[in-house]
């Protein structure tokens, strides 16, 4: 019988390989020639390996912090807890990429900015516009997983009590 925090660890895992396996693609794409965004590759795999080593500790964070009792019987997963692990793996999904692309977006301008190759003056105000809109779009990211890693368990409530509301047709 799977636990939630069982069910917990090995949602996280899974983002865990899919990070991996994101940035060694990235990676790859390196060494057929020159790529701005190498630090985003990087970041990806560096926070695979962080999300591997810490899955049990944010495993508490998904179940609301109810560590596992080896001694009691477990018990079935309800759809409440698959929910609110859902919902925590979409944040972390969302905070994990976002780190990624904030990085990239930061070496992206250090390679424009330090370029020998060097944009017509008319694309470089749009250049500028599209990095700056790049870092707050990955930012807002970050702080939206994190809004949903933090309130999985207030997002589910919330939802469980819409869905009790009798919709007037």
């Amino acid at each position: 019988m799977i636990t939630k925090n069982d069910l917990s660890i090995i949602s996280i895992r899974a983002l865990a390989i899919y990070s991996l396996l994101q940035g060694l693609s990235k990676t790859l794409l390196q060494f057929s020639g020159p790529h701005p965004k190498f630090l985003s590759s990087w970041a990806m795999l560096v926070l695979a390996f962080v999300l591997w080593l810490s899955a049990p500790r944010l495993q508490n964070l998904m179940v609301g912090g109810q560590p596992s009792d080896p001694d009691s019987d477990p018990k079935d997963v309800s759809i409440q807890e698959i929910q609110i692990v859902a919902v925590t793996v979409l944040g972390l999904i969302l905070v994990v990429f976002g780190i990624a692309e904030f990085f990239g977006s930061i070496m992206f301008a250090h390679v424009f900015e330090y370029s020998s190759v060097v944009a017509p003056v008319s694309m470089q105000g749009e250049l500028i516009a599209a990095i700056q809109s790049e870092r707050i779009t990955s930012l807002a990211k970050v702080g939206f997983g994190i809004i949903l890693v933090g309130g999985a368990n207030y997002i589910t409530l919330l939802t469980k009590s819409l869905q009790s509301i009798k919709w007037v047709k």
